[in-house]
């Protein structure tokens, strides 16, 4: 079961033999998760790119139209192009960003502008008008996936990835895609590491 291991701590599959992944949480999950915590959020780009991404990871196959990823980048696309929120936008990654690097100007001794404080829409700037939401694109979405696939770290990071480079400020959004699939993923990785540690002393045992 040595790869069992080697697979928990890469987030690799290919290691893991067929019924190994049996149990543990999915991309579908980390999904559900995100839309359930974050209904009423404005969806952005970087939360779209993010669960294109994620759907590509779990059904094997590129975003087509029709499919949740691409309901995402239209939702996210309306909410820009009509103003909904800024294309600049940070919500609350960006107020903690900004924070820091106001404590590290102040340590300087320069001047740091006003900390706005966050509002309804979690610190996005909204203008007038109804959003379209996570909540929107990311109901029943478990059920709505062709395929699903558990979700281990190295899947994590790609999102991960995907997310910052999307991200104006090149960030992660707290309680968005890619912070909850790192969560979970990591669960995932200490949940198959247990089953070998049990594994291995059942045989020591035997």
């Amino acid at each position: 079961m040595a790869g069992v291991r080697g697979a928990a701590a890469s987030g690799g599959v290919g290691s893991l033999r067929p019924g190994e992944t049996e149990g543990l949480m999915t991309i579908g999950d980390v999904l559900q998760m995100v839309g359930d915590k974050n209904v009423s959020k404005p969806i952005t780009p970087s939360d779209a790119e993010a669960i294109a991404f994620a759907e590509s990871l779990a059904t094997g196959h590129q975003t087509v139209k029709g499919s949740i990823g691409a309901q995402a980048m239209s939702f996210a696309n309306f909410n820009v192009n009509s103003g909904l929120i800024r294309a600049d936008y940070g919500g609350l990654a960006a107020k903690t960003a900004q924070q820091q690097q106001q404590q590290q100007e102040g340590e300087k001794g320069k001047p740091s502008p006003q900390v706005q404080p966050l509002g309804e829409t979690g610190g996005y700037n909204v203008a007038g008008g109804q959003p379209r939401t996570l909540g929107e694109v990311l109901v029943d979405v478990k059920e709505r996936l062709d395929n699903d696939k558990a979700i281990l770290p190295a899947d994590a990071a790609r999102i991960q990835q995907v997310e910052m480079r999307a991200h104006p400020l090149g960030i992660v959004e707290p309680g968005g895609v890619a912070a909850t699939a790192m969560e979970i993923a990591q669960k995932n990785a200490e949940t198959l590491q247990q089953r070998e540690h049990s594994q291995q002393q059942a045989q020591a045992q035997a």
